[in-house]
């Protein structure tokens, strides 16, 4: 089971008032709420040192997916 990522206020991001909460890499990988194809997309995008919102995460997959092949 995925856990959430202690965050100080002040390293928080900010939206409408509200905290969000951020996870790192592996709590994303590890998720039940992406499928096996998404899950390897963001393992090939995410940085291992940086944490992301799952705003972001969904951001960068519309992203991926929606890139023209060569």
């Amino acid at each position: 089971m995925a856990t959430k990522k202690a965050v100080k206020a002040s390293d928080a991001s900010i939206y409408e008032g509200e905290v969000q909460i951020q996870y790192t890499k592996g709590q994303f990988v590890s998720s039940n709420r992406f499928s096996a194809l998404e899950k390897d997309v963001l393992a090939g995008l995410m940085q291992d040192d940086k944490s992301y919102t799952l705003e972001q995460a969904n951001k960068m997959l519309a992203q991926f997916l929606t890139k023209e092949a060569f």
